[in-house]
């Protein structure tokens, strides 16, 4: 029985890996700033949880065999004391990528990369191989009711094949190796990472396309950019693009026709391991999707509530256009939290183009992100409030996710869809109001 210790275990993916470690029989620690619903079942299932950090949490832990921190651990991030003792402690420390690179190596991988939909394709791609009894270890990067421990799939036996989001942020991905890969999309995010803008971001993937060299295969979207990064590689490669679905509409239980894109993606991969197509098919209808991907959460009064993750201009329009798709009599009232303020600062300018697209806007002030927020003159939600106010009908600002709820509870009618949106824990006032009597 290995000791591990995790920092920043409250987070999605960090909260993958300390459940199959648990599942495996391991003893596991680990520290967050705040309790959630991870640190709650990480709880129940018998890890040792901090809700602080500091060296102490390590100290006491000792002796210990391992300690993993996320990308989200800088130097100026408050859990990287404890990454600092492990260090002079003698302790191996890795980076989460780095954890991966060793499980990737284990077993034959499926790895899912692009700036969006790798969660949703991932959960996909699981879930068919889990139907179809292939026995795959899945670690995704939502809560989603598809796993055995909601975002993590262990199977009984050895897995025949690892699912992995494979997340580009500080190139994180090209630790990992794979059998086949997917490349959903590729366009500017993470810049205050890619300091060198979209050239760098190309050759980031190019690298990743590389791996492995000549070995494996690649489902790739038939893109200019995509193509452009995909140069110069030798591996095979199969492309799906949105044209496909002209001619053919994949069933699917939830809506955008993003998610139609994911799919198509995902069957490509099920084709290319040589599976049953038409039983994919099949079980692709009865996806039920993941966690905060525009989840319809429930009812405020009678207004339909929906829960969504997108923090990137390019995912607020696929939101909105899904809504608007499928309830067409509907007007949008989004309440947004921008994530980083670098983000909302360096696509200023694509975050105003896509809020222009909602019926009423509720603009909550950023979330900022310890150890990330480095830029110069940052723009905040009230910036993105001015520059919209004469564009969209129905707007305001507010500081916090109190106020937000306010602002909803007094302006929202039978006319609207809530849309509750961001990355950070924005989800709470989505709770908050379907659990609101009135």
């Amino acid at each position: 029985m290995a000791k591990i210790y995790l920092v920043g275990i409250g987070g999605i993916s960090m909260s993958g890996i300390a459940k199959y470690e648990l599942s495996r029989g391991n003893q596991i620690f680990g520290s967050d700033i705040a309790e959630n619903s991870e640190t709650k079942t990480l709880q129940s299932m018998g890890a040792t949880i901090f809700l602080d950090q500091k060296k102490e949490n390590v100290e006491n832990c000792l002796p210990l065999d391992l300690l993993i921190y996320s990308s989200a651990i800088t130097p100026e991030s408050p859990g990287f004391v404890e990454v600092k003792v492990a260090q002079t402690k003698g302790i191996k420390v890795i980076k989460r990528s780095e954890y991966f690179k060793v499980l990737t190596r284990e077993f034959p991988t499926i790895a899912i990369s692009g700036m969006h939909g790798k969660t949703t394709t991932t959960a996909m791609i699981g879930y068919i191989l889990k139907n179809m009894g292939e026995n795959p270890l899945v670690f995704v990067g939502a809560e989603t009711d598809c796993f055995t421990y909601s975002n993590v799939e262990v199977p009984e036996g050895k897995p025949k094949y690892l699912v992995i989001e494979a997340c580009e942020y500080d190139s994180s991905f090209l630790d990992f190796s794979y059998t086949g890969a997917i490349i959903l999309n590729i366009e500017k995010e993470h810049l205050d990472y890619f300091k060198g803008g979209l050239p760098e971001i190309i050759k980031t993937f190019n690298d990743f396309a590389n791996i492995g060299g000549d070995q494996g295969f690649i489902v790739a979207l038939d893109e200019s950019i995509v193509r452009q990064a995909l140069s110069g590689v030798n591996k095979e490669i199969i492309y799906f693009s949105e044209r496909e679905l002209n001619n053919e509409k994949i069933e699917l239980s939830i809506i955008g026709r993003h998610n139609q894109l994911n799919a198509l993606a995902a069957l490509k991969v099920i084709g290319r391991l040589d599976l049953d197509m038409d039983k994919a098919r099949e079980i692709l209808k009865e996806f039920p999707g993941t966690k905060r991907r525009l989840e319809l959460r429930g009812k405020f009064k009678e207004i339909p509530v929906f829960d969504d993750y997108a923090h990137h201009p390019t995912e607020i329009k696929a939101s909105v256009d899904a809504l608007r798709s499928a309830y067409p009599d509907k007007n949008i009232f989004l309440i947004f939290q921008p994530h980083q303020y670098s983000r909302t600062t360096l696509l200023f300018d694509q975050f105003v183009e896509a809020l222009t697209k909602v019926d009423k806007l509720c603009l909550v002030e950023v979330y900022g992100v310890a150890g990330r927020e480095k830029v110069v003159n940052p723009k905040s939600s009230l910036d993105l409030f001015e520059s919209l106010k004469e564009k969209v009908n129905e707007i305001f600002y507010v500081k916090d996710y109190n106020e937000a709820e306010q602002i909803a509870v007094q302006n929202a009618d039978e006319n609207d869809l809530i849309v509750v949106m961001g990355a950070g824990p924005i989800d709470q006032l989505a709770t908050n109001l379907i659990k609101k009597k009135i």
